[in-house]
Parts: structure tokens; C-alpha cells; sequence
């Protein structure tokens, strides 16, 4: 499997292409005994046999030879796995997080502490094992006893790969107590995996103290990472688009972890549990990354406050060096969007965009979902039903540029296979070899990539 050349906009639901190709002895059974221990009804007899057979299964996939689009069309990730595994498989695996050529997935039933430990992380390095995933174990005692705080593995390349030097990392994973709603500060709990810890990588557990607004928020909901992104400096973060960020400096070194907590812009306030009683799914409408070594944040402000769409304003920040407040760098009004010549080209009814997400790459661009949907007045006979049915036309992502308020590229517009595709969990993802090993031959492949086209540009994986 050939590494990427740049940057892709990633589904983060994992994909898979079945093959049929002769297994060892090893994977069969493997593959058999996931099956017989987790399918139907009965129980696994002992648990290590069930984590057993899941890690060897999820160990023999290998990444799918596929050819991922460029942004603005969004990619897949996909896994290569016989055609023997299809019935062992018991969900779908999910891009936990990434950074600088690194993807970490969850697989099996394992989507982080206090989940099933039937799983574990899968690692892809583009650069170190372009052709094949390593496995990391679950982090310890993640079973019962603790709650993760969302999608909340973060993963930092600790050294820039390249012939003399390793292609190590650190995967992180903060939790909390699972005893209250709220946690004491004195409960948070950090696991840290270090790739090339010698004489073998092994989790290392530090207690951390939470900051106050994470353990305590009236009228809020309780704090849940809907992503987590390694920030400037090595710091981790995780984020609730609906609260604010957690950041944790020094993970790793003689002195304790020290997290504290950002509020989210001004023109974006906290969403309250009075309004919102169930908690909304935050990703349609806002998104955060680190961009070029400053953390950003993007929302279509007006969405969740009840707005006329009319009045719906595209909006981005950046915060600080300090991490001390956040700067408003752009500002694209709705009505301004459907107004411009690349929007009307399209043909499309005044949608709002959805699932805004920055570019890994480009700063001052956002990525956002534009969905064509009929709908679609159900009859029987001479009665008029009262209820109506969708028809999913096409999806279009429009790459927008916030500085000049212009949409700068448009995908496609081919509808996705299935319904629930509306509002896809998408991840900009820098595979860009100047960003690795920071080489000017690199750069300059990467300028030359650029020039292919504006959209549908294919990488080669």
C-alpha cells in the first residue's frame, strides 16, 4: 500500500473490502471463535478467549489498496479483510484521531475507557508501515470502573520520521470516575501509551486534577469530547463543542500533566440543557482542528440559538498562543453564501451547509455538506397522508474560503449510498509529506499535486 501524498477529508467510519483470499490456520480460527463466542445469544465462556480472537482478527486486517479523493470530496479509509471474517464482525471500526500521517481506530466493540474491551486501537502509519496496522491494547482497568470522556483518544508523533530517526507516538486517553454525573477534579484519570518505550510499550496511568468547569456546570450537559486533536506545543485536546476545551500540557515527563479548560468564542455560547434537554449532535453544525500550529474553531453561529436561517452567519476563531482568548478571523453570512455565483451554478434550493470542518491544510478554509433533499407528500388512494418521505438527490461539499467569503471548489454532488450519510462524522487529515519531514522536494511534490485539478484529485493508497 503506497503512502498519500497530501491531505484527504476522511469519513470517520472505516470501511471495509472483503476478500476472498486463503487464510492460515490461525486466522480461521480466529475468525471462528469471535463468531461462535459473540454471535447469537450466547455468552463468551471466559472473557480472555473473546479478546483473544478479537485482537487476532482485527490484527490479520491489512489497509485496503484504494485510491482516496482529495477534499473536496470525502474519503474512506478502508480495511482489507476476508471474506471468512465477514460474520465476526461486530461493528463498525471509527478514526479515533490523527496526526501527521498517524490514524488511530478503534476496532471491535473497544471505542475507548468504560466501553467493551472486546477491541483494541488499530495504529496506520503512512509513512513507517504504509502497507500494514499495529495493534495497541485496550488501556487498563477501562472496563467498568471509569467512563471516557467521548471520542476521546488523542495521538501526537513524537518524533519527525526519517531515516535516522523513529516514527514514535504517544497515544493518549482521558477518563473520569463512572461513580456520579458529575466527577470530583481529584478523579480524572490520564493513560498514556508510548510507542518506543523500551523494553515493551505498556500503558502508564496518571491521576490528574480536572479543571473546575468539567466537574461542575449548572444547566449544562456533563462534558463529552466529540473530537480530541494534539495541539501547538505537544499539548492534548479535547473538545465539547457544546462547553469548551480541554487542554493538557507536559503529558509526558517527570513533572504531572496540568489540564485546564477554554470556554468556547464569545459569538458562540455554551448550549444550555434547559433548551436542549436531550444533547444535540454538535458536530452538524461546528467543528474544531489545529490548523498550521493554532487551534481554530468553526460554527454556523444561529443554528442551535433558534436563528431564522436567514440569519445564519458561517463563522471562525483562533485562539491565542497564550490559550488565553479567542480572535473572530472570518465571517461568511448564509444569505452572502447563497448568493454567489459558484452557489447558484448548482441549481440547489437555499440549504444550509452542515458538518463544517477546517482544512487540515489550508488555512482560512472550511469544508461544509450541502444535502439536495425532495420532499415528498405520501398518498393512498383518494386519502392524503399526513406524513412525507425523503428523497436524497445529491450531496455536494463546497470548499469555502472565509477570508475572501467565495466557494472555491465543489465536490461532485453524487448522493451517498445510504440515509444516514445526511450528516457523515468527517476528519481533515494531513498526509502531506512536507508536513512529515518538512523537505523542500516534499513541498514541492505537493505543489505539483495541487495543480491536477480543484476537485476529485485522487491519492493513491
Amino acid at each position: 500500500m503506497s503512502s498519500p501524498a497530501c491531505c484527504v477529508l476522511l469519513n470517520r467510519c472505516v470501511g471495509f473490502s472483503f476478500v476472498d483470499e486463503a487464510d492460515d490456520d490461525e486466522s480461521s480460527s480466529s475468525a471462528a471463535a469471535v463468531t461462535s463466542m459473540m454471535g447469537g445469544t450466547n455468552k463468551p465462556p471466559f472473557f480472555p478467549a473473546v479478546y483473544e480472537a478479537t485482537v487476532a482478527m482485527l490484527a490479520s486486517m491489512k489497509p485496503a489498496d484504494a485510491v482516496l479523493l482529495q477534499p473536496p470530496e470525502i474519503a474512506t479509509f478502508r480495511l482489507r479483510v476476508s471474506e471468512s471474517h465477514r460474520g465476526s464482525l461486530s461493528s463498525t471500526p471509527l478514526v479515533a484521531c490523527a496526526d501527521k500521517g498517524l490514524l488511530v481506530i478503534y476496532g471491535g466493540r473497544y471505542f475507548g475507557p468504560g466501553s467493551s474491551l472486546c477491541g483494541c486501537y488499530l495504529v496506520y502509519d503512512a509513512v513507517a508501515s504504509a502497507d500494514r496496522l499495529s495493534t495497541v491494547p485496550p488501556a487498563p482497568d477501562a472496563g467498568c470502573h471509569i467512563n471516557g470522556i467521548g471520542s476521546g483518544a488523542v495521538v501526537l508523533r513524537c518524533h519527525q520520521p526519517g531515516p535516522s530517526s523513529s516514527a514514535a507516538y504517544l497515544l493518549a486517553e482521558l477518563a473520569t470516575s463512572a461513580q456520579r454525573k458529575f466527577p470530583d477534579p481529584d478523579d480524572g484519570v490520564l493513560f498514556l501509551w508510548r510507542s518506543d518505550e523500551q523494553p515493551t510499550p505498556q500503558w502508564a496511568r496518571k491521576e490528574v486534577h480536572l479543571p473546575r468547569e468539567v466537574c461542575w456546570a449548572p444547566d449544562k450537559h456533563v462534558f463529552y469530547s466529540d473530537t480530541s486533536f494534539s495541539g501547538p506545543g505537544g499539548c492534548l485536546c479535547w473538545v465539547d463543542l457544546l462547553r469548551g476545551i480541554v487542554v493538557c500540557t507536559n503529558p509526558w515527563g517527570p513533572e504531572d500533566p496540568e489540564l485546564r479548560f477554554i470556554p468556547l468564542p464569545d459569538g458562540c455560547p455554551a448550549v444550555s440543557a434547559t433548551d436542549y434537554p436531550y444533547r444535540p449532535r454538535a458536530e452538524e453544525d461546528r467543528s474544531a482542528a489545529c490548523v498550521d500550529g493554532r487551534i481554530k474553531f468553526v460554527a454556523m453561529v444561529g443554528v442551535l440559538a433558534g436563528w431564522n436561517a436567514h440569519q445564519f452567519r458561517l463563522t471562525t476563531w483562533t485562539l491565542s498562543p497564550d490559550l488565553s482568548g479567542w480572535q473572530q478571523d472570518g465571517v461568511f453570512p448564509l444569505e452572502d453564501l447563497w448568493a454567489t455565483e459558484e452557489y447558484r451554478v448548482l441549481n440547489l434550493r437555499q440549504y444550509t451547509p452542515v458538518c463544517p470542518v477546517l482544512s487540515a491544510r489550508e488555512d482560512g478554509v472550511v469544508y461544509a455538506i450541502v444535502n439536495d433533499i425532495e420532499e415528498r407528500t405520501i398518498y393512498r388512494g383518494r386519502q392524503v397522508d399526513p406524513g412525507t418521505e425523503l428523497q436524497f438527490k445529491s450531496q455536494y461539499v463546497i470548499g469555502i474560503d472565509m477570508r475572501r467569503n467565495k466557494i472555491v471548489s465543489t465536490s461532485s454532488g453524487n448522493p451517498p449510498e445510504r440515509l444516514m450519510q445526511m450528516m457523515p462524522r468527517l476528519l481533515s487529515i494531513d498526509f502531506c509529506a512536507s508536513s512529515l519531514h518538512g523537505g523542500a522536494k516534499d513541498r514541492q511534490r505537493e505543489v505539483e499535486a495541487s495543480q491536477v485539478g480543484d476537485s476529485g484529485k485522487r491519492l493513491k493508497v
